[in-house]
């Protein structure tokens, strides 16, 4: 009887139909051996993944996709960590967040165009006048002067002027005479004579003051208010003098309102920063739905890397059992028990094992490095590492998602972030139809205003603020009104857009109804998907259920002795088959789950726990997801470090 001796190493299937015609018993160690591997070796075990990959790496099969990687290239990573690096590090979801940005600003800056605008003016003008003026011809004559003697009542001598007695007592003077006068009279031509007057003052200064307010509202109406102040000071001589009084004020306020054409709620005025709104929350919805199917994206990757590592770590348990049954079949085949078929049947399962090995590494490498890109920034992240998946058991162990389809559709259609999207573009295009429905109506504008003017052109106020209190009680008012019509002859150019309007409106229509359809289809899908995945692992779970009670069964009997080798080998590859056929069954369930989550749009919030580094965290990520608050995850990078 050959002894056998197996390392405490996990044992996979390895056996196929004829493959093996070993009949030799087992030794009770033997089977107390295998059956220590047997209950050591439950290779989902993550630990025990960890230490197959790190003797792979340490020692790798020659021409393995592995061989390139140093024993330190592993890095472990949990579900948590695949959602965390996808959001904080792929480009697409930097670009999205940037397009999210940028929207909100376009909105904002349109808002901004009802915003009131303040003007304020300070002028100072000097003004100077001279007044040039006709006064008239005259006849230029030789001037006789004659008066009378107050005395003696007879007319004086010409020439001379008598002054009164008083007059003479006071100034000492009797007579003034006139000389150099002759009695012919001196005649000039007819002369006509300008005066030019100037103001004694000087040129007076006026200093303007002027606070204004205009806006534009969104239903199209607009209007303007400005109050002017004037300094100027008035001098009612020629000598300087004034009433201190030089303030005065005019108030003036204008209004024009749209009747039939661009007024409302769908006005041009206002289209622009609806829309602005609009395409703010068609991005943000965008930008989730890119969470949803990048986090879809590398779940389904995470997956992936998880059915590889187990592949991978079943070929190599099955190439070790290989090796060693060619080892004893050797023995034999030298103490002639084994024919030379039999040694070249091991020697072609050896083969086929080495093969298996080589295409599980590949397999796995390829897996790490799309899981690398998903969530690395540069080329740097993806050199010489291999992601370990840790952390999926209780993830793997948890009950599938339990939810009907017509439950399923329901939250798909209320929830979905590409069908929000689409929903506010149909919102977007039926604004635009209703603008340019609005547009190609007739043209008529209201306006009215009204000016309070205080003059003071001779007595206004002494301050600025006495003038200020009493512009409601001017010198002067006037009160306008006017009317205006314009339509274009035939209206062409506004109907065209009308009619491009609405054929945008029944094209985003469209593409929804489209849209829903797809939603519910994928819905439908998934929901099936994930109710055959469930059957499937029950099955699994049955088959594993049975591989373990007939592994039992041939424990005892190697333990007793009367267990053959192949009978042995036989049990092993079923139990492991089976439990790798469970774990392919719980992967198919997590990857159908994801994928209905991903069809309802709500992925996005079950993935929220796997990011919670405490159970105070997954409460507080649990309570924003469930009430649709995502910002944990629209946040950038730096801010969520914050």
């Amino acid at each position: 009887m050959t002894t056998i001796r197996f390392s405490r190493l996990s044992l996979a299937c390895l056996v196929s139909a004829g493959l093996c015609t070993v009949v030799t018993p087992l030794s009770a160690q033997q089977g107390v051996l295998l059956g220590d591997v047997v209950r050591d070796a439950a290779w989902q075990e993550e630990t025990r993944l960890a230490q197959r990959l790190q003797e792979v790496l340490t020692n790798p099969q020659q021409g393995s996709a592995l061989a390139g990687y140093g024993a330190d290239a592993l890095t472990a990573i949990t579900p948590g960590q695949v959602i965390s690096g996808i959001l904080e590090r792929n480009l697409s979801l930097a670009n999205g967040r940037i397009d999210r940005d940028l929207a909100a600003r376009a909105r904002d800056e349109a808002k901004a165009v009802f915003d009131p605008v303040l003007q304020l003016d300070v002028g100072v003008s000097l003004e100077d006048s001279s007044e040039r003026t006709l006064t008239g011809s005259v006849l230029a004559k030789v001037f006789y002067p004659q008066y009378t003697d107050p005395e003696t009542g007879n007319l004086a001598n010409p020439g001379e002027i008598i002054l009164p007695e008083e007059a003479q007592q006071a100034t000492n003077v009797e007579r003034i005479i006139f000389t150099n006068l002759t009695e012919e009279s001196e005649i000039r031509d007819d002369e006509t004579i300008y005066a030019s007057q100037e103001d004694p003052n000087g040129a007076q200064t006026v200093l303007n003051f002027t606070a204004g307010i205009s806006q534009l509202t969104p239903w199209g109406v607009s209007y303007q208010m400005s109050a002017t102040s004037t300094y100027r000071e008035v001098f009612y001589d020629d000598d300087g003098h004034s009433f201190d009084a030089p303030w005065a004020t005019e108030l003036v306020f204008d209004m024009q309102v749209p009747v039939l054409n661009d007024v409302g709620s769908d006005a041009t005025a206002s289209l622009a920063s609806r829309l602005a709104n609009l395409e703010q929350k068609r991005q943000a919805w965008l930008l989730e739905s890119n969470i949803n199917g990048l986090l879809m994206e590398g779940i389904s990757a995470y997956l992936t890397l998880l059915g590889s590592a187990g592949q991978l770590d079943l070929a190599l348990r099955n190439q070790r059992l290989s090796e060693a049954q060619l080892q004893v079949t050797q023995r034999r085949f030298n103490s002639r028990t084994a024919t030379a078929y039999e040694l070249a049947q091991m020697q072609g399962g050896v083969s086929a094992a080495r093969v298996s090995v080589a295409a599980a590494s590949a397999a796995y490498v390829q897996a790490s490095a799309n899981l690398l890109a998903l969530i690395s920034k540069d080329s740097a992240g993806l050199q010489n590492r291999l992601l370990l998946p840790q952390g999926y058991r209780a993830w793997l162990q948890r009950s599938a998602l339990d939810s009907s389809a017509q439950e399923a559709r329901d939250s798909a259609l209320a929830n979905r972030p590409v069908l929000q999207a689409g929903m506010v573009a149909l919102a977007q295009a039926e604004m635009r139809e209703r603008n340019a429905r609005l547009q190609a109506r007739p043209d008529l504008t209201l306006s009215g205003g009204a000016s309070l003017e205080q003059d003071a052109s001779v007595y206004g106020y002494d301050s600025i603020f006495s003038s200020w209190a009493n512009v409601l009680e001017p010198d002067s008012s006037t009160l306008r009104f006017g009317a205006q019509y314009v339509y274009s002859l035939g209206n062409r150019a506004a109907k065209a857009r009308s009619n491009a309007a609405t054929a945008g409106r029944e094209d985003a229509a469209l593409a929804q109804d489209q849209l829903r359809r797809l939603v519910v289809q994928e819905v439908n899908n998934a929901v099936n998907a994930l109710h055959s995945a469930v059957q499937n692992r029950r099955l699994s779970a049955e088959t594993l259920a049975a591989a373990t009670a007939a592994w039992d069964s041939i424990a005892r009997r190697s333990a007793n002795g009367t267990a053959t080798q192949l009978e042995v080998v036989q049990a092993l590859s079923e139990l492991q088959q089976a439990r790798l056929g469970e774990l392919n069954a719980q992967l198919d369930v997590r990857a159908a789950e994801a994928a209905l989550l991903a069809a309802q749009g709500i992925f996005e919030r079950r993935a929220a726990g796997w990011l919670a580094r405490n159970d105070f965290e997954r409460s507080r990520m649990a309570m924003l997801a469930a009430s649709g608050d995502l910002q944990f995850f629209l946040r950038a990078p730096e801010d969520a470090a914050q």
